[in-house]
């Protein structure tokens, strides 16, 4: 018992020094420096895995990387093994893949291009041919390749800390990122595989205030403009909640259950906006798209009082992409097939 007391130690010793030259390192201030932790763990839970599934680790090659890279692990208490340890951490592995990601150096501060880890594209969406998630699945081993005669498409959340229940248990994540940038995300690698340059901004609006969200993400809106000014849609991406409504909302899709979509336009009927007839004009294309590949997938599109900060450029939109009673997995379906939905009218207006 002592000596397993003694190694123990060992490992918590290790383990707070490391945090202390991490924490010098970056900052006398404890509260930036973990604010830069929880960044970089966030990159980490977006993009590592994105990037360990290029890389073919065996389940011993992944133990070995992770022993190797984390201290205290070579010298864990007899009994306690490697996995157990780092579940008690709050670490979970499961696959060498999950090995590999948990220890990947993140970019503090990148502005997601997907079109940099997505996976490879199918048939090319030229010459009058859709794409579709069938050609994805069936994708090659080239590389990604982005059609710069494509209109780039930008992503952002106003509400980034929206999750779903069954999958956060909670509808909130209070002061950091909800899985609804999980979605953003999801939406923007299905464009980067159709060969669309997608950016996802993962700036986190809603905190600390939540009554600032839209003024927070104007300024996201403004600096995508000052970065490109020809984007061939700006994508404000929500869930829905309903009150009253304790399930999700589903349509059952080639086999498989996918949140529904609700498209949003902000009017005039506040303050001035000079875009929210296109606006409307596009989300109705979207919809009478997706009602002739995808028959429920879009539930509608409605307008509402506010501009949802649409009256900076057209075409702007905002998506419900569930509520909170649908899984992730069920979201992400959604917008993987209102990517192709999003392509077709992107192209046939380019």
């Amino acid at each position: 018992m002592a000596r397993v007391m003694v190694a123990l130690g060992k490992w918590l010793l290790r383990a707070g020094l490391g945090l202390t030259v991490l924490i010098m390192g970056l900052g006398y201030d404890p509260a930036p420096c973990f604010q830069t932790l929880q960044d970089w763990a966030y990159q980490v839970s977006v993009y590592g895995r994105e990037y360990a599934y290029h890389l073919n680790v065996s389940k011993t090659g992944g133990e070995y990387l992770l022993k190797s890279n984390i201290g205290g692990l070579r010298d864990r208490p007899a009994g306690l093994s490697w996995k157990r340890l780092l579940v008690s951490t709050g670490v979970v592995i499961n696959e060498p893949v999950d090995m590999v990601a948990s220890h990947m150096q993140p970019i503090k501060g990148l502005k997601t291009a997907v079109s940099a880890m997505a996976d490879p594209p199918g048939t090319s969406v030229e010459g009058g041919s859709h794409p579709t998630l069938d050609a994805q699945e069936n994708g090659t081993d080239d590389d990604i390749v982005v059609n710069d005669r494509y209109p780039p498409v930008a992503i952002y959340c106003t509400h980034s800390s929206e999750t779903y229940l069954p999958d956060d248990n909670r509808t909130h994540s209070e002061r950091e990122r909800g899985l609804i940038n999980d979605v953003a995300l999801e939406l923007a690698k299905h464009l980067s595989q159709l060969s669309f340059r997608a950016v996802f901004v993962d700036t986190i609006h809603d905190s600390p205030e939540y009554t600032q969200s839209y003024v927070k993400s104007r300024e996201t809106v403004k600096q995508l403009l000052e970065e490109d000014d020809s984007w061939g849609v700006i994508i404000d991406v929500h869930r829905d909640s309903i009150p009253g409504q304790k399930t999700g909302a589903v349509v059952d899709l080639k086999g498989k259950k996918a949140a529904q979509i609700l498209i949003v336009v902000g009017s005039d009927q506040r303050k001035s906006n000079p875009h929210w007839e296109k606006n409307l004009e596009f989300a109705e294309k979207l919809y009478s798209e997706a009602e002739n590949s995808y028959p429920g997938l879009v539930r509608g599109v409605r307008i509402k009082p506010g501009t949802y900060n649409q009256d900076l450029y057209s075409p702007s939109i905002l998506i419900e992409v569930g509520n909170e009673y649908n899984s992730l997995e069920e979201a992400n379906y959604g917008v993987a097939l209102f990517a192709e939905i999003l392509a077709r009218v992107l192209l046939e207006g380019n």
